[in-house]
């Protein structure tokens, strides 16, 4: 090898590309699918900023008609002087003003929107999670509230506590990995809205990966006499305001060793996430209400109108397509109300007409698997 080459090599070694690209084998040996340095404009600053790596696994459920995307947004650090220090106090999971647990879904399936808005959702993800994924949102017993990036000399704690051969260096690496997460994310729940057309839900985790010196804890628990200890992670509660709204975000921190350790956490979450939303999707059917039916109208009436034409009465043809294009459902005393906008004796013969009968019949248990009673009212208003 020559001295130029040499020179190369070892120029590059003191970027983050190396530690970057060992990231990104890693997620591939374990099929994990990669997108690297995806760019993304600023909101605020209008600016172009770089994530530096998107990977996701996906899957399918309910009988492939819907997709299932685990997603990994990492930010790479790497710095060869300075250590990454977190200062912690104890966590208070009663704090009103905090969301200890937050989840991050996006989806464009009906069913599961309802079930993610509507029902428990967010409880009953977390409270059924597997072991082996947990601790990927377990609320951590000593908070995060503060970081800084210090140059150590060799005794390292002397150099937090009494600063002693050591330098602060200010925030501004770990800051930037915060926040080109949470707009990067805020980015692709944004751009989702706009193009994702296939039925998928999307499940976001922030992961900020370092090649540092060193990662280690101040904690503050005892007053004034701070106790340092070296770590390899940290689980980070971000509140930050986007697009003026508050937002709450988990962010790991992790070394590269960790993250070879949690990344089989992430691997389960994705196994977790198919099973239990396969779960939701089955679980929508069961104790139907109005709101169910109101998740799913538009698909009840495009299906019924394509089995409709025109209905006879009076020997004239009255657009019955346009009657039930324009009807509402409810759910009331046990059995399903499609409220009409007629009355009389139009009423009666859609009542007693049994071809529609059937077909409303069928059309009921095809979109919400419902096969009990239901009736053909006239709107109260």
């Amino acid at each position: 090898m020559s001295s130029k080459e040499e020179k190369i090599i070892a120029a590059i070694n003191t970027t983050g590309f190396v530690f970057e690209n060992k990231v990104v084998e890693l997620l591939r040996k374990n099929n994990w699918t990669v997108i690297g340095n995806k760019y993304y404009e600023d909101d605020l600053t209008q600016t172009v900023r770089e994530m530096d790596i998107l990977a996701y696994k996906n899957s399918h459920i309910d009988e492939n008609n819907v997709s299932v995307v685990t997603t990994l947004l990492i930010s790479c650090k790497k710095n060869d002087k300075n250590s990454w220090i977190f200062f912690t106090r104890p966590s208070n999971p009663e704090d009103p003003n905090k969301d200890w647990k937050p989840l991050r879904f996006w989806t464009n399936e009906k069913r599961l929107k309802y079930s993610i808005e509507n029902l428990k959702f967010g409880k009953n993800y977390l409270d059924g999670m597997v072991d082996e994924c947990s601790p990927i949102f377990s609320i951590p017993e000593k908070e995060c509230f503060a970081f800084q990036e210090v140059e150590l000399g060799i005794d390292c704690a002397k150099c937090i506590t009494n600063n002693k051969k050591g330098a602060s260096k200010n925030d501004s690496n770990i800051f930037n990995s915060i926040t080109s997460l949470l707009k990067s994310q805020a980015y692709e729940m944004s751009s989702l809205d706009k193009r994702m057309k296939k039925s998928r839900i999307y499940q976001f985790n922030l992961l900020s990966l370092s090649d540092v010196p060193g990662m280690y804890e101040v904690d503050f628990s005892d007053g004034q006499n701070l106790n340092v200890r070296e770590i390899d992670n940290v689980n980070y509660l971000s509140s930050y305001i986007i697009k003026r709204q508050e937002s709450f975000n988990r962010i790991r921190f992790l070394s590269y060793e960790s993250f070879e350790r949690a990344i089989s956490q992430y691997d389960e979450l994705h196994k977790y996430n198919c099973e239990t939303l396969d779960d939701v999707l089955e679980e929508f059917y069961a104790n139907l209400d109005t709101g169910k039916l109101r998740c799913l109208q538009q698909d009840f009436k495009d299906e019924i109108l394509r089995n409709l034409f025109f209905y006879m009465y009076n020997q004239k043809y009255i657009d019955i397509r346009k009657i039930f294009n324009e009807a509402s459902l409810y759910f009331d005393e046990g059995q399903v109300e499609i409220c009409v906008d007629v009355d009389g004796e139009l009423l009666i013969d859609l009542q007693e007409n049994q071809k529609l009968t059937r077909i409303i019949a069928d059309t009921l248990k095809k979109v919400y698997r419902y096969e009990g009673g239901f009736s053909i009212v006239d709107l109260p208003f």
